[in-house]
């Protein structure tokens, strides 16, 4: 059963089709991205230096968070691998998602070859995917720092369609920020499937999710369809309207821009 909103949405897009697909302008520069904090390189002496503050605040057993705060915004503040096993720790173990935040997104400063190992084991992580609101600052740390080619297969696949929730659109967001800033061809797939509304393909099969799941599924869609749309676009400098028209294009031009 189509919901009443999904219906009245369909009956909007055929009344009012979008144009036909625009060629992407040359020296069109790519989706502004967010550089984050400013940061100096520290030597392994000054890096010691902060690791030995950051023991003082958080020792003992139960610090209190003004202090956790402090400490990882005492490492946020350098990068320098001695830092990385410190920040990696407060991710997996502290208890406030706020610490845990702060010291994902200090990841994406450090040494990129110390950070990976790192953020990839934390995005595998079974607990880490049981907080979204976490996974989302690793992910934007992850397309900053040590993203490549290959790494959406090994490590990226399959998280965004894994939940549609409130808690999980930033995660969404995250990983649509990834596509667009890698232009990840291989999530073309994904970005199709996202492109119109999520509504099921027969209304009448009986093996549909229930209307709980289309409902979660259209409200996240409502928050992140533009990130969709602006992901395509970076990918094939085209936009489209629909699923089929992007279909066809890919027909007849995928194999010339790398998407087979």
């Amino acid at each position: 059963m189509i919901l009443p909103s999904l219906a009245l949405s369909l009956v909007a897009v055929f009344q009012d089709p979008e144009p036909a697909p625009t060629p992407k302008p040359e020296g069109t520069p790519p989706a502004a991205q967010d550089t984050g904090p400013a940061f100096e390189v520290w030597d392994d002496s000054k890096a010691k230096e902060v690791l030995k503050e950051v023991k003082e605040l958080t020792k003992g057993r139960r610090v209190p968070m003004a202090k956790r705060v402090q400490a990882v915004e005492k490492m946020a503040a350098g990068s320098n691998r001695k830092l990385v096993p410190e920040l990696a720790k407060m991710v997996a173990a502290d208890d406030s998602v706020v610490v845990k935040q702060q010291a994902a997104a200090a990841l994406g400063h450090q040494p990129t070859k110390d950070a990976k190992k790192v953020l990839v084991k934390l995005l595998g992580d079974d607990k880490m995917r049981r907080l979204p609101q976490v996974m989302a600052p690793l992910v934007d740390a992850f397309a900053k720092n040590g993203y490549e080619d290959g790494d959406w297969e090994r490590v990226m696949n399959g998280m965004f369609e894994r939940e549609y929730s409130p808690e999980t659109v930033p995660l969404q967001k995250a990983i649509l920020r990834l596509i667009t800033q890698h232009e990840e061809k291989a999530a073309i797939d994904l970005l199709l499937d996202n492109l119109g509304e999520p509504i099921p393909a027969d209304p009448d099969d009986a093996n549909n999710p229930p209307a709980e799941y289309w409902e979660a599924r259209w409200k996240a869609w409502e928050v992140w369809r533009e990130d969709v749309k602006t992901a395509l676009f970076e990918i094939t400098g085209q936009r489209f309207s629909t699923k089929a028209e992007a279909r066809a294009w890919l027909e007849k031009n995928g194999k010339s821009i790398g998407i087979r």
